[in-house]
């Protein structure tokens, strides 16, 4: 599979010096022909992705974009050479957008050689921004307005550096990258995991003061109230009856009779 990912990435490097040499050589093609030639490629390109989609083990095939990429491709080339006379006020945008895409697959290749350690991984890096700053160029500065000569030239150019980039960091860094597998496989590189951070100490709580246990007070006995021998009674109180009875006696009083005496 990496021999595969190899001669593909080398093919489309290729393909992108060829355009820009054409480019660079003949800025005065009229713009059928040069619609036709990137219709052309790009009908090539996918249908080698195609093949290269149905040549792969089958346990591949489930990861890879292969059979997207290639039926695009025939889109893409059969519309540009169909459309020609719409198609020429885009070619600035079309080929802009190709070197873009070729300055990020620098970029991710740049991260491929972070991660295996390679001490060169910072070259990679500066390859893929000069071609995202080129193909932005094409796409906002260069104006299909502008001479043909002079649009075609830039673009050539632009195709040129990406190509010649992508011929150094796939040769370079994918034989540092196979000799990190290998390598790994033999048991000669351990990948040590990253150490887990180690947990806070939790806060332990002041101890607290033990208070000391009180004497429970000693109850005094109440005194008992002394009983006086005679109560006074209450209201409501039913006395016993006697037996013997008050009979009040009566009383007859006499007056004697007086007469008043007459005077004389």
């Amino acid at each position: 599979m990496l021999k595969q990912i190899k001669w593909g990435a080398l093919g489309i490097a290729a393909s992108e010096i060829a355009a820009g040499i054409l480019l660079v050589m003949f800025p005065a093609l009229s713009s059928d022909v040069i619609c036709y030639l990137v219709g052309v490629g790009a009908c090539i390109f996918g249908i080698v992705n195609l093949v290269q989609y149905f040549l792969m083990k089958l346990e591949d095939s489930f990861f890879r974009n292969e059979f997207l990429i290639g039926v695009m491709s025939l889109l893409f080339g059969i519309v540009v050479m169909v459309k020609k006379d719409l198609i020429i006020n885009l070619v600035p945008i079309v080929l802009g957008m190709i070197i873009v895409l070729s300055g990020f697959v620098k970029l991710q290749r740049a991260v491929v050689a972070f991660r295996i350690h390679y001490d060169k991984a910072w070259w990679y890096t500066g390859l893929g921004a000069i071609s995202i700053a080129a193909g932005l160029i094409v796409m906002f500065v260069i104006s299909p307005r502008q001479t043909q000569e002079v649009l075609f030239k830039v673009i050539g150019g632009s195709l040129i550096y990406c190509g010649v980039s992508d011929l150094v960091t796939v040769l370079f860094l994918a034989n540092k990258f196979h000799h990190y597998i290998q390598e790994f496989k033999a048991g000669h590189i351990v990948i040590q995991p990253k150490p887990k951070p180690e947990p806070a100490p939790a806060v332990q709580p002041e101890p607290q003061p033990v208070p000391e246990p009180q004497p429970e007070p000693v109850s005094q006995p109440e005194p008992e109230p002394v009983q006086t021998p005679s109560q006074p009674v209450s209201e409501g109180l039913v006395l016993p009856e006697t037996e013997h009875k008050y009979e009040p006696e009566e009383i007859q009083l006499t007056l004697p009779d007086e007469t008043p005496e007459e005077t004389e």
